[in-house]
């Protein structure tokens, strides 16, 4: 027993170094299950991203989202009058700082009115390798 006990206390506490670099020694299972873990840590991790840290829902980019008022003026005069019409009575009745553009008018019916198939789709971009 006084052996066990002198080989014990003789052993280091702390890591120990090899070469100037320290170590520690942990059972094989230990070893393998460490490599497991970052394994599956690297699968779910693409490689060289950092994490996303989660965020706030963002406000409208729009600013017709961002005004009600005159997101149910343009919806109440869809499909009743032209964009030109619609444009001319929003600077009418909203004065020129506060109506949209007709670019934006147009966006705002794809957005909410105009159904998801019929939607343009944007064209894939051409791989460098083939240009």
């Amino acid at each position: 027993m006084s052996r066990e006990s002198d080989r014990k206390s003789a052993l280091p506490l702390g890591p120990a170094t090899v070469e100037g670099v320290e170590v520690v020694t942990i059972p094989l299972t230990e070893y393998a299950d460490l490599l497991s873990a970052r394994r599956q840590l690297a699968k779910l991790r693409p490689a060289g991203r950092r994490p996303r840290k989660p965020r706030l829902p963002a406000p409208p980019t729009s600013p017709i989202d961002a005004d009600p008022e005159i997101s149910a003026f343009l919806a109440a005069r869809l499909g009743k009058m032209t964009q030109k019409a619609i444009l001319a009575t929003c600077i009418a009745e909203f004065g020129p700082r506060r109506a949209p553009t007709k670019s934006s008018i147009h966006r705002f019916y794809q957005r909410h009115f105009l159904p998801q198939a019929a939607r343009p789709v944007k064209a894939p971009a051409i791989p460098q390798d083939l240009t």
